[in-house]
């Protein structure tokens, strides 16, 4: 009989997206390994509107999904800021200008989000009503919460307060010490350090994706418990790289050009800036490079795209949009050199290993890897021969090695030798394993959550 796990992430299919594929994997592959999934998630992403309705296809048809529509904190700001400007009805004549209008606007909306102390309060009072829920009917043996929004730790929270649950805290990011934090009030920080320090000392098991950050978050225990923190990688799915990807896309043919490719949403540390000012050396140095190179992206951010056209990058520079991620794995099995971006945005960039990486190395492709020397991710590539890294601030570095590639392009010499063989260890198969050899640590087999029977309470 299969024990029942409840997962509850913010994002899952059709939203799409970066957040989605590490749960949706677990999803997928957590019932080879008996374990029965139900799965709590919202409607929409807090920060992008990308849907992959392809992802839907990939959910087992018996696993339930309670999709939640929520409020978000722009929702609130903007009630707040027309309030606001209604209030001032006596400077309606100042006011009659529609530019000052909008400018006032902006301003109440961006103080009110300044000041808000938690901009998913919605997300958690709701998830946490229907787990709860949940809960008293299914009676889960374990609950699994995944972040960021790493509020969502909360609703585990609720439940092992409420029912003893045994409950594991999956970190995607760190919570108090990433870069996001920068724009945070003071009063919102003090909250999430708070929030953090209780989800880390009652949670039973913590995993992150990383040795860096299972580190990071160890030190916020005391010795006794530090047991409790473990690495459970992403990976790549061998379903998600068939061998019909191998045939050419609309996108047209590398055979004279050097085709580089950025697979993935650019945010935070992976801005491309310094790879763009090296692209632009070398059509110093190159006029009509353009001819010879093409760097594609999926879905560039209207100021990324702003600051390669003012380089003068635009015949080089492609965005081809935000893809399914089928898609956008066929457009990088079909490119030349695959490009990763990790800037030294603060100390835990060290940790960053990204998602795609495994993907990158599972095709045997060529690696342009711009990110920090000694990080989790520069020791993970350390055996991938095809592998080229250079320091996240090295212009020259990058110039040089651009260079290298283009020539090697043109010799023939861009060879690939296909996926090592180290890499089925991170298969996303594998890494769910592992992820239910810690459920099962907390569950022994046969032994099923004692502490609420749904049969006496009323609720089925």
């Amino acid at each position: 009989m299969s024990r029942k796990v409840l997962i509850i992430n913010l994002e899952f299919p059709p939203v799409g997206g970066p957040g989605v594929q590490r749960v949706l994997k677990f999803v997928r592959y957590l019932p080879e390994e008996g374990w029965a999934p139900t799965v709590i998630c919202g409607d929409k992403s807090t920060w992008h509107d990308w849907r992959d309705d392809t992802l839907v296809k990939e959910v087992p048809d018996d696993v339930d999904v309670f999709r939640l529509s929520y409020s978000t904190i722009d929702d609130y700001s903007a009630l707040v800021s027309i309030i606001g400007c209604n209030l001032l009805f006596p400077l309606r004549p100042f006011l009659a200008k529609e530019k000052i209008r909008g400018e006032l606007r902006r301003t109440f909306f961006s103080l009110f989000r300044y000041l808000h102390p938690e901009p998913l309060l919605s997300w958690i009072y709701l998830a946490s009503k229907k787990a709860v829920r949940r809960h008293r009917i299914n009676n889960f043996d374990v609950i699994v919460t995944s972040g960021p929004p790493h509020v969502t730790h909360m609703v585990g929270l609720i439940l092992k307060r409420l029912y003893h649950v045994k409950w594991v805290a999956d970190f995607r990011d760190p919570w108090v010490d990433r870069w996001a934090q920068a724009d945070r009030l003071g009063i919102s920080r003090r909250l999430d350090r708070l929030w953090q320090r209780l989800v880390v000392e009652n949670a039973d098991r913590i995993i992150s994706v990383s040795p860096s950050w299972t580190k990071l978050l160890t030190r916020k225990l005391n010795n006794r418990k530090q047991t409790k923190a473990h690495v459970v990688y992403n990976g790549y799915d061998p379903d998600d790289i068939p061998d019909d990807m191998l045939k050419p896309t609309n996108l047209g043919s590398c055979s004279d050009t050097l085709c580089i490719h950025y697979n993935g949403t650019i945010q935070g540390a992976t801005l491309p800036s310094l790879f763009f000012k090296a692209i632009a050396e070398l059509k110093k140095e190159e006029p009509d490079i353009h001819r010879n190179l093409r760097c594609t992206f999926t879905g560039l951010p209207s100021f990324v795209a702003d600051l390669a056209n003012a380089l003068g990058l635009e015949k080089i520079v492609v965005d081809v949009g935000p893809l399914s991620h089928r898609e956008s794995l066929r457009i990088s099995v079909n490119s030349d050199v695959l490009l990763l971006i990790v800037n030294d945005a603060d100390g835990t960039t060290n940790g960053v290993i990204t998602a795609k990486v495994y993907e990158y190395v599972a095709m045997g492709k060529n690696i342009l890897a711009i990110i920090p020397r000694g990080g989790d991710l520069h020791t993970f590539l350390k055996d991938y021969q095809q592998c080229h890294v250079v320091g996240w601030d090295d212009l020259g570095g990058i110039v040089k090695t651009v260079r290298l590639l283009m020539t090697r392009k043109k010799d023939g010499q861009l060879n690939s030798y296909g996926p090592p063989s180290w890499i089925g260890q991170y298969s996303r198969q594998a890494q769910t394993k592992r992820l239910a050899e810690i459920l099962e640590s907390l569950v022994p087999n046969g032994l099923h959550n004692p502490r609420h029977d749904p049969h006496l309470s009323g609720d089925r």
